[in-house]
């Protein structure tokens, strides 16, 4: 039994850490900002959803994070979670394989700021979630600079 729990969390991070090189793999542009918006989520969602303790899910959320998010928004998205009372990529307290499996994104015609609008469906409500996510590039490094 211990053997087979650990293969699944081997697995499991195996996973994780494929996505993420995938994820960090691309070189972000106008063409690819709708898939690094896809990457993240795609990342984000299936730590969440791992076999990870919640002390890893949080240092692999963390670490996905602070490579994805300008240093701006890092120091406020404690107070959003405050005011939120939820993860604020999520906007909910936790999600299943169903939210991962109905992701879309799409950018929003006619912004300046690069603003896409993040849906998945949250089955535990019954009802579409949805985000709003926009992006800066820094250094040649494209980021997520607010979430809403």
């Amino acid at each position: 039994m211990t053997q087979i729990l650990t293969i699944k969390k081997i697995i499991s991070t195996l996973i994780i850490s494929s996505a993420t090189i995938l994820s960090c793999s691309l070189q972000p542009d106008v063409e690819n900002e709708a898939q690094f918006v896809r990457n993240f989520y795609t990342n984000y969602m299936s730590i969440v959803l791992s076999d990870l303790s919640l002390r890893e899910m949080n240092e692999e959320l963390e670490q996905l994070v602070s490579r994805s998010c300008t240093e701006d928004l890092i120091n406020r998205l404690p107070s959003k979670m405050k005011k939120s009372g939820a993860d604020v990529f999520l906007k909910s307290q936790d999600c299943n394989k169903y939210a991962l499996e109905s992701l879309k994104i799409e950018q929003l015609d006619g912004t300046v700021d690069n603003i896409f609008l993040v849906q998945y469906t949250d089955s535990f409500a019954d009802e579409t979630v949805e985000i709003h996510i926009s992006l800066e590039k820094m250094k040649g490094q494209l980021l997520i600079n607010n979430v809403w």
